[in-house]
């Protein structure tokens, strides 16, 4: 049942009765699907009495999580900022660099190959030589992070800037609009799209 098929009030608004039964309805597959997923994982576990060092049961998971807690979320909190702080340093970078790429021949010949070569190298691969250099501290880890968001922000905001309409363009330089003005209005408004994909395949 799509949003248009529920049922609206004389304001053209659906009911707030309508609206729960549609969430409802959307969201009842997937937790029905991952319920019985966990009742037979449950089952399995104690059917066949598995050893919990092999495959542990969700009741286990479950108390080990609610004992833990504590301990789990002070890690999380950390984890979160090492996380955060990555996301935003590639975001940042991954911008800049992009916008340096498509202003400057001399930049997109020299970093821009050097860019798409280095994704043939894992990232992990580069994590003991981050672990060697910076110890063992958030620093390795937001940089790694940072790689990660790096590349794919990068080369979607460069084909985003590219993909800027040239009729337009050159429509704005004859009313002699300046790059800057042409940037905020044509080219960055062009390549929001195709930013943000980049951003969400960083996450």
């Amino acid at each position: 049942m799509s949003a248009a098929n529920v049922i609206r009030r004389d304001n053209g608004e659906p009911s707030r009765g309508s609206a729960w039964r549609h969430r409802l309805v959307d969201y009842s597959p997937p937790v029905l699907i991952i319920a019985a997923i966990l009742v037979a994982w449950q089952v399995a576990v104690v059917a066949l009495a598995i050893p919990k060092a092999i495959l542990p049961a969700p009741s286990q998971i479950g108390q080990v999580l609610v004992d833990r807690w504590p301990s789990f979320a002070g890690n999380l909190s950390v984890t979160m900022v090492e996380i955060v702080s990555g996301f935003l340093l590639g975001l940042l970078v991954g911008i800049s660099s992009a916008v340096a790429i498509y202003y400057s021949r001399l930049f997109e010949r020299a970093i821009y190959p050097l860019i798409v070569i280095s994704q043939v190298i894992p990232i992990f691969a580069i994590a003991p030589l981050l672990i060697i250099w910076f110890g063992f501290g958030m620093t390795p880890k937001i940089i790694l992070t940072a790689l990660g968001v790096f590349f794919p922000i990068t080369v979607n905001m460069v084909t985003g800037l590219r993909s800027a309409d040239s009729g337009v363009i050159n429509l704005m330089r004859s009313f002699k609009a300046s790059e800057w003005q042409i940037f905020r209005t044509i080219r960055l408004p062009s390549a929001l799209p195709l930013l943000f994909a980049g951003i969400q395949t960083g996450i």
